[in-house]
């Protein structure tokens, strides 16, 4: 799926790192790609936000 903002979205599936970098995802994202993300990380999850 790729987005308006050139993105293409993947989904990791049984990919897992060491730390992970969420940044600027709002309420139209979807669940499963918030789910996806945040379960990524083995350690460290930072959840950016850009103004």
């Amino acid at each position: 799926m790729v987005e308006k903002s050139g993105f293409l979205h993947t989904y990791a599936k049984g990919l897992e790192f060491n730390g992970v970098i969420i940044v600027d995802f709002d309420e139209n994202t979807d669940n499963l790609i918030k789910y996806i993300m945040s379960t990524r990380a083995l350690h460290r999850l930072s959840v950016m936000k850009v103004r």
